[in-house]
């Protein structure tokens, strides 16, 4: 959905009930998504509240996701949110859950701006290794026809590193030996 675009709930002023938008996500095999968005939820303090849940069989109030957690106040709550999703097919569900009694606020939700973007990792190809010294080498790989850069992680004396590059090939220095 584009920013202009809000995706409302549907059971304003109707109580005990529930107002779901539910998507399916595939990550292709060897990729990671990001799924971000922006919400707004008006409602009793504490009975009515928008949850989203991923990958959940059968949502109720208690299996949410604990990341997003329960939204709502009779003044309303905005925020943007994200997350991950690894490979595979995810179901993706957002509720508006309305208790039996009262409504205050504006007693909505309202989900916009859904993204989703991949990131897809592979391992390198004729991974070798040159200039080879006490404190220093260069790592060479095969080009890649598809990758914009470049991510080479590697520990020293337990330092966890990770450097980004454009090429095929990055050169270390400052090594112990």
């Amino acid at each position: 959905s584009d920013s202009g675009d809000r995706l409302e709930s549907t059971n304003q002023g109707v109580h005990s009930t529930e107002s779901d938008l539910e998507v399916t996500i595939v990550v292709p095999t060897g990729a990671q998504a990001t799924v971000s968005f922006n919400y707004f939820a008006s409602g009793e303090l504490n009975y009515d509240y928008l949850c989203l849940y991923v990958d959940q069989p059968a949502p109720n109030t208690s299996n949410y996701h604990s990341g997003f957690g329960k939204k709502g106040s009779a003044a309303g709550v905005t925020g943007t949110y994200s997350f991950d999703l690894n490979e595979g097919t995810h179901k993706v569900l957002w509720r508006f859950h309305k208790d039996g009694s009262g409504h205050d606020g504006q007693d909505k939700a309202q989900v916009w701006n859904i993204q989703v973007s991949y990131a897809t990792f592979f391992a390198p190809a004729d991974l070798g290794v040159e200039n080879l010294s006490a404190h220093s080498a260069k790592l060479t790989w095969a080009a890649s026809e598809t990758a914009e850069s470049n991510e080479v992680r590697f520990m020293t004396a337990g330092v966890d590193t990770i450097y980004t590059t454009e090429n095929n090939f990055l050169e270390l220095s400052g090594l112990a030996s």
